[in-house]
């Protein structure tokens, strides 16, 4: 769907090679979420771990260094401190900016399994795809990984707030 809008928007050329989820691997990291790490909510270590795991799983796709990967900490719920964690690809494009945002906090009575737990896996699955640059696409494409959402969207106000108003315009 991310490919048809773009298409669409004008920042895709045609594109060589064809997406092709890895449906195991989303279905495991959606277990991982839900079983091994189970409930995240804002300012526990819980959610700081999986913020961890993120960041392990977008330096596998490539996403090494801060200009392709961005640790945003911010005060979330409760005056508790969260992160977003953006993935960037071809960070140099000239071209629109696209984000394409899923949260991995859940609140404190479910692991998130349709919700967060199901969109982060998914998400990953693009940033693998796409990589950290991409000539096949002449845009700027940001995975956005959002905390504390659940209570409040705080993790959406930070991304936003610290866009510069020519990333605004942008988008």
């Amino acid at each position: 769907m991310l490919l048809v809008c773009m298409i669409f928007a004008g920042c895709a050329a045609p594109v060589k090679t064809e997406f092709d989820p890895d449906l195991v691997r989303i279905r495991e990291d959606t277990f991982f979420l839900c079983e091994d790490i189970g409930i995240r909510v804002t300012g526990t270590e819980k959610e700081v771990q999986t913020a961890d795991w993120i960041e392990e799983k977008l330096h596998e796709a490539g996403f090494l260094d801060e200009v392709h990967l961005i640790r945003m900490p911010f005060e979330g719920a409760e005056g508790k401190c969260s992160e977003n964690i953006v993935a960037i690809c071809n960070p140099d494009s000239k071209g629109p900016i696209f984000s394409v945002v899923a949260h991995y906090d859940s609140v404190a009575t479910s692991t998130g399994a349709r919700d967060n737990a199901a969109s982060v896996p998914g998400l990953l699955e693009i940033a693998r795809f796409l990589g950290a640059d991409n000539p096949d696409f002449d845009c700027q494409i940001r995975m956005v990984f959002l905390g504390s959402e659940e209570n409040g969207y705080h993790g959406s106000r930070a991304y936003v707030d610290a866009l510069t108003q020519e990333e605004k315009e942008s988008h």
